[in-house]
């Protein structure tokens, strides 16, 4: 149900000519990138300010097993940690 994606319905609404900043949070923890032992192994930023400046897609290959990769380059006014 994309009604319930937050992320899809930003874009649909930058599509239309509605252009919003929000804020986004992004949390890396055990099987993440980042681990960090003094807060359990979760790393935390608020990016603060954001609208969404690109939005692209990997080729897809018919003739091998490769993932299509998707992905979103964003205006950020802030980072927090």
């Amino acid at each position: 149900d994309n009604k319930s994606n937050p992320l899809l319905n930003w874009i649909r609404e930058i599509e239309t000519g509605t252009v919003s900043k929000h804020d986004i949070s992004i949390e890396v923890g055990e099987y993440g990138l980042v681990e960090d032992e003094t807060s359990g192994g979760k790393r935390s930023w608020s990016l603060l300010g954001c609208m969404p400046s690109k939005w692209s897609l990997s080729a897809l290959d018919g003739t091998s097993n490769s993932s299509l990769i998707e992905s979103i380059e964003l205006v950020v006014e802030e980072i927090r940690q």
